[in-house]
């Protein structure tokens, strides 16, 4: 009886870990930036940004990431009783180890100012995230 009841927990349990996702990627040097360069590292370190800012980034380096491993950033503005959602993006990362960033455009009349964050995930799996301040 004892090796039933050991087998059957064996069994439920491979079953759950099964259906599972399971990652080894992980984000490292995650920083905001007003400015990237060409290998996608940030060039102007800053987490406060103006009114008038073009764009602001979020950078970062994925390392461990099997092929076909998705990133995803969610923007949010924060000055509200609920966070107002601004924009997700994701992409397909095709290297181990690769440099990466995520941008959001100045709106027509400007960024409001206020408190932000963006949140970052690996594979639907939430990560990660930044504060950022528009003054």
């Amino acid at each position: 009886m004892k090796k039933l009841m050991v087998f059957i927990f064996l069994t439920v349990g491979i079953f759950f870990l099964s259906a599972c996702s399971f990652t080894t990627a992980n984000f490292t040097d995650l920083k905001m930036a007003s400015e990237v360069d060409k290998q996608n590292l940030p060039v102007t370190i800053t987490s406060t940004f103006t009114t008038t800012s073009p764009i602001i980034y979020v950078t970062g380096i994925i390392k461990n990431a099997p092929e076909g491993t998705v990133i995803k950033s969610e923007w949010y503005y924060l000055e509200t009783e609920d966070p107002i959602f601004i924009d997700d993006v994701e992409y397909e990362v095709n290297d181990v180890t690769t440099a990466f960033y995520f941008s959001l455009s100045k709106p027509t009349a400007g960024w409001p100012a206020g408190s932000y964050e963006v949140k970052l995930y690996i594979d639907g799996t939430y990560k990660s995230s930044l504060s950022f301040k528009v003054e």
